[in-house]
């Protein structure tokens, strides 16, 4: 996953942009893509995984935040773990 913070949210509209880390690129999000602990707010971090349109702009498949990410990843290893026991 990579990470950034939220640049820009419209919650009126339910998309924004994540002002991606060590990158001169945003990533557009809409809301119906977004996992949070709490509600979106500008500056908040976040981590996503993200891929290029037909217009090659990159998009968020899915944000979330660090509770929510490392709790993912933890329980797919725990479920990997248990397949192959």
């Amino acid at each position: 996953m990579q990470s950034g913070k939220i640049k820009h949210y419209s919650s009126d509209k339910g998309y924004g942009f994540i002002d991606v880390d060590e990158q001169n690129e945003e990533v557009f999000f809409h809301v119906s893509n977004v996992r949070l602990s709490q509600p979106i707010t500008v500056g908040q971090r976040v981590y996503f995984n993200s891929e290029r349109n037909h217009k090659d702009q990159l998009r968020a498949t899915e944000v979330t935040d660090a509770s929510l990410s490392i709790e993912e990843s933890s329980a797919k290893v725990n479920h990997a773990s248990i397949r192959s026991n």
